[in-house]
């Protein structure tokens, strides 16, 4: 079922990070309710679940020590960003995430869809 006409139902893509790091990504509205995020790597795994939701987050951390499931504190991710941003506005103070990190996000948006569009990698 295809929730916008507008926009891609479903889009896989893999991110290469400098030192050879990859990111296997996959965002859809489709899929039902799996808004996780998983990492692996050579020393330990994290899973995070629910990875974009309002509450009840949960953080799995696997390694040789064995497993561990640290307390997340949970807060209004979504309030939390404005909350800030006039903080420093009213405090005059430089934000954690400055504009250009915005920025950055959209370049690599916009790679994704260039390579998608190319059929081959694009470098950002």
């Amino acid at each position: 079922m295809r929730a916008f006409k507008e926009a891609e139902d479903t889009l896989h893509f893999t991110l290469r990070f400098a030192g050879g790091v990859l990111a296997s990504c996959t965002t859809s509205y489709s899929y039902a309710e799996v808004k996780r995020g998983r990492a692996f790597g050579d020393k330990a795994r994290l899973d995070l679940a629910p990875l974009s939701d309002y509450k009840e987050h949960t953080m799995k951390i696997g390694d040789k020590e064995g497993k561990r499931e640290p307390k997340i504190q949970e807060g209004n991710q979504f309030a939390a960003p404005p909350d800030h941003m006039a903080e420093c506005v009213r405090d005059n103070k430089t934000p954690k995430t400055p504009g250009e990190e915005g920025l950055r996000d959209v370049r690599s948006i916009m790679a994704i869809y260039e390579a998608a569009k190319k059929g081959k990698a694009v470098k950002v």
